[in-house]
């Protein structure tokens, strides 16, 4: 008799898709900030935060592709946060 047991794997193997742009995301948002504060050193922020916002889509598009209760939470959550913001925006403009 076959012996076929599903082993379950952890959070990070199966959500490798989207949780590891995001953290890439997350370093390119705070390097220029750091940088300055600890060396010195005059980053150009508007690369980083272009880079940063570019990881920040493809780790959504990667949660969306990805079929586990995390990403659909941090999907939700992201869209969430999208409407308050645009809704507070659009406020400020009316």
């Amino acid at each position: 008799m076959i012996d076929a047991q599903k082993q379950k794997s952890g959070f990070f193997a199966e959500n490798i898709r989207w949780v590891r742009p995001l953290i890439i995301a997350l370093i390119l948002q705070v390097v220029p900030g750091i940088a300055d504060q600890l060396g010195g050193i005059k980053m150009p922020s508007a690369v980083f935060l272009l880079l940063g916002l570019l990881a920040m889509v493809y780790a959504g598009i990667m949660a969306r592709l990805t079929d586990t209760l995390a990403a659909k939470i941090f999907t939700y959550i992201v869209i969430a946060a999208a409407v308050i913001v645009l809704g507070v925006k659009l406020a400020q403009y009316i």
